[in-house]
């Protein structure tokens, strides 16, 4: 009966009088319907009436005609007749119906004889909708790694008085008077991130549950650029303040393995910030704000395009051990980062889809460890290692989508604690006002693993 057009009606019927018809669905039987899988008052499908009795399995094959979402819709669509003896097991599907936000199976109601209808629950399409605000945040917070990365070489700007004003270190003075020419200078980063993330949901209905694997691919690419100013003896002696403005880039794809379903981010991103050296002390803040468009990729149910706001700050702080002299040092580390997203709220096919605006707070403690040494004449290298534990400290993100008067709200709770190992170089030379470094980093938890690396200069006269 598939023709792209539903509504038609197939019926095997007895010979006049007759009374012992049946159908025996042997072999390949497979029975091909048009169906609109719509709402409770558009959804229509082909159907066959059998006048008899059925035995043996038959595999139904639906053609969906309706190019847009399905609603909830509780009522069901009936798809075959059967008039004589039946059971449940003679009609079926190879897998329920993916249709937007809702899946439907083939459900068996007996009725004396029985009717097959497609009845529908909240499928994958649903229990993802909470991902799209987790993913907001994760590129957000992926991106401001690459600051704090650009940060770190103006460690070795550090307290005057400890080797500047040092008798004993007159080599070093000049070196380090270099050094304090920081600013003004400007800096380029460039980063990406590869992570592979593990989730599954289930959802109960019609007497059966439904199991659905989420696990998928979060790739993150950002490319930033900044102007550095500054200000040295702010607040004491030989302390430095560095403060500037940054703008960028930002790509970032997530893609399902088992669900067909991807989404893009894409736009650009401002901040400011300011960091602040005394002695060993450190203390890094960022505010900064992503401007992007959310791309579903042609995702039943979802509009062409959704504006994503992302805003928040991150403040890092530590003590350098070892100052700018030659040899090992070592940094404790602190963190604290938290972002608001607010994507658009949309009303598409009958079903509407709200987007909590859920903060994210997250927290670190970690170690930074290297050594100094120079390399050839004028250019010094520091190789290091960070160890960091990471924690979710807001807890899950949120979306509702309400559907036939029906409101479903699905959570998605993501990593509580995660570890990351980083291994970079960093290369200073103060003669050329010239700073570079290159990191990799490698992110590991319960449900998710992926590395990252980052690369950037920075140049100041």
């Amino acid at each position: 009966m598939q023709d792209g057009k539903q509504g038609d009606v197939f019926m095997i019927s007895n010979t006049v009088g007759g009374t012992d018809l049946s159908f025996d669905g042997s072999g390949d039987s497979t029975l091909k319907v048009d169906t609109f899988l719509g709402g409770p008052k558009t959804s229509k499908s082909d159907i066959l009436i059998v006048e008899g009795d059925v035995t043996g399995k038959t595999l139904v094959q639906v053609l969906n005609t309706n190019p847009g979402a399905a609603q909830l819709d509780r009522k069901g669509i009936p798809v075959v007749f059967v008039e004589g003896d039946v059971s449940k097991s003679n009609f079926y599907l190879e897998k329920p119906i993916d249709a937007g936000f809702f899946d439907y199976d083939l459900i068996f109601r007996p009725t004396g004889s029985g009717v097959f209808e497609l009845k529908n629950h909240p499928g994958g399409g649903s229990h993802i909708l909470p991902h799209v605000v987790t993913f907001t945040h994760d590129t957000f917070h992926n991106t401001t790694e690459t600051w704090f990365d650009q940060s770190t070489d103006l460690r070795a700007l550090l307290a005057e008085g400890s080797v500047c004003n040092d008798p004993a270190r007159r080599q070093d003075v000049v070196r380090c008077q270099q050094l304090y020419n920081f600013t003004p200078g400007v800096w380029v980063r460039g980063a990406g991130a590869w992570l592979d993330l593990e989730d599954n949901a289930t959802t109960k209905a019609n007497g059966k549950t439904y199991r659905y694997n989420l696990d998928r691919e979060l790739d993150i690419w950002t490319f930033e650029t900044g102007i550095d100013f500054g200000k040295r003896d702010l607040f004491a002696d030989g302390d430095i303040l560095v403060f500037g403005v940054l703008g960028g880039a930002v790509e970032s794809s997530l893609e399902y393995k088992s669900l067909s379903r991807n989404f893009h981010l894409g736009g650009a991103e401002a901040g400011a910030y300011a960091t602040y050296l005394n002695g060993g002390l450190f203390v890094d803040t960022l505010f900064k704000a992503q401007f992007l468009k959310l791309d579903p990729s042609d995702v039943r149910g979802f509009p062409d395009k959704l504006d994503s706001t992302t805003y928040g700050f991150r403040t890092d702080t530590g003590y350098r051990f070892g100052g700018v002299r030659h040899g090992p040092f070592f940094e404790p580390l602190a963190t604290i980062a938290v972002s608001w997203n607010e994507t658009d709220d949309f009303a598409l096919d009958g079903n509407g889809i709200d987007f909590n605006d859920d903060e994210d707070v997250r927290g670190r403690v970690g170690m930074r460890l290297g050594t100094s040494s120079e390399v050839w004449e004028g250019t010094t290298m520091e190789p290091f290692v960070v160890g960091s534990l990471w924690s979710n400290l807001s807890g899950s993100h949120s979306t509702t989508l309400t559907s036939g008067g029906t409101t479903f709200k699905f959570t998605d709770d993501p990593e509580e604690v995660w570890g990351v190992v980083s291994a970079g170089v960093n290369f200073f030379n103060p003669g050329a006002q010239t700073a570079v470094f290159a990191k990799f980093d490698y992110t590991f938890a319960e449900q998710t693993e992926g590395v990252g690396v980052k690369g950037g200069m920075r140049y100041n006269w």
